[in-house]
C-alpha cells in the first residue's frame, strides 16, 4: 500500500471519523481496495464521483472438492474462468498459485496465498484425430510464421522461379 501512503492516503478503520479534504483507503477481504477523498462540502451540496476498475486473470481455477484418485493417477478438476486462450495452457510446464481458503482442525476458516515454485503438471494438447480443426484459420500456425513467411511478393516468386 506504499502508493497510497505516497499519495497521503490514510487507512480507514470502521470506527474512524472522516475529515474534509483528507484521503482514505479501505481494504476489504484482502481483494478489494476502495480509495477516496472526503470533499470540502457536504454530499448534498457537491454530490460525488466514482471511478471503478478491476483486474481480471483469465485462466483455469481448481474446483471445490477437485481431487479424484484412480489407482496411481491423481486428477484435479478445473473450470475455465474468464476468457483464457486455452491453447496457451497446453504442452508447457504449469503450476498452481492463488488464494486458498481452508478449514483448520479447530473448525476455523483460514485464507492464505499459495505459490508453488516448481512445475507440477502438464496439459497435453489433443491428438489431431480428436481436434481436426486445430490447423484451420491459422489457429495452429505461430504468428511469427504468418508474419515473416506469408504470401511471397511477385519479385520473391520471380527469384524463386529463376525468372528475375
Amino acid at each position: 500500500m506504499s502508493l497510497f501512503k505516497l499519495g497521503c492516503f490514510r487507512k480507514l478503520f470502521r470506527a474512524h471519523s472522516l475529515v474534509s479534504g483528507n484521503r482514505y483507503y479501505v481494504i476489504r477481504d484482502d481483494s478489494s481496495i476502495i480509495a477516496f477523498v472526503a470533499g470540502q462540502k457536504s454530499l448534498a451540496e457537491s454530490g460525488y464521483k466514482i471511478i471503478g476498475a478491476h483486474t481480471d486473470s483469465p485462466g483455469l481455477r481448481i474446483k471445490p472438492h477437485a481431487l479424484h484418485k484412480s489407482g496411481e493417477i491423481l486428477r484435479i478438476g478445473v473450470e475455465v474462468y474468464g476468457g483464457p486462450i486455452l491453447a496457451t495452457f497446453t504442452d508447457r510446464d504449469l503450476s498452481f498459485a492463488g488464494r486458498v481458503s481452508y478449514r483448520t482442525e479447530a473448525g476455523e476458516i483460514k485464507t492464505q496465498l499459495l505459490c508453488f515454485e516448481q512445475s507440477l503438471l502438464r496439459l497435453p494438447n489433443l491428438a489431431i484425430h480428436m481436434n481436426r480443426k486445430v490447423n484451420e484459420d491459422g489457429r495452429g500456425v505461430p504468428t511469427f510464421v504468418k508474419a515473416h513467411f506469408g504470401r511471397p511478393s511477385s519479385s520473391s516468386r520471380q527469384k524463386l522461379n529463376g525468372t528475375d
